[in-house]
């Protein structure tokens, strides 16, 4: 079993479904919110989509139950999505950004869905109801390897 990172230093965990990520890290973050005079507002623990960030929420707070014997004081601190986060930043800082939301699942598929000429989904010759999803899917990655062709 690997060592254990030191609280006091970030945190990145990549593994295969079903691994433990999520009780790995909601254990960590339970681990760091008991050490002295660490607040909750200064802990962020973040994933990449709503289904993870629910489960880390949950997991985070029954960990917490666990620990203390309530969930009491939960509030301030950050478990969501990294999108989530980065828009309540801007929100905070810039409030032209108040009106913006970050899109679901399905709000993402409508949007392709409404948009599948003008985003080439058409043009791929999928269909823009059975494969908007996978086309999303598909700009992510792109996305993340920095293609932009």
């Amino acid at each position: 079993m690997p060592e254990a990172l030191p609280l006091n230093r970030h945190a990145q965990i990549v593994a295969c479904a079903g691994a433990g990520k999520t009780e790995a890290l909601s254990r960590r973050v339970i681990d760091q919110l008991l050490l002295p005079g660490v607040k909750l507002t200064n802990v962020v623990a973040f994933t990449f989509n709503e289904r993870a960030a629910a489960e880390l929420n949950e997991r985070v707070a029954l960990r917490w139950e666990e620990r203390t014997g309530s969930r009491e004081g939960l509030a301030d601190l950050y478990v969501g999505t990294i999108h989530g986060y980065c828009l309540d930043l801007l929100q905070q800082n810039h409030y032209d950004a108040l009106p913006y939301r970050v899109l679901n699942d399905v709000q993402q598929r409508h949007l392709i869905t409404r948009n599948s000429r003008k985003c080439g989904l058409a043009d791929l010759g999928w269909h823009r109801y059975r494969n908007a999803s996978t086309y999303g899917e598909l700009m992510a990655i792109l996305r993340e390897a920095d293609v932009d062709d």
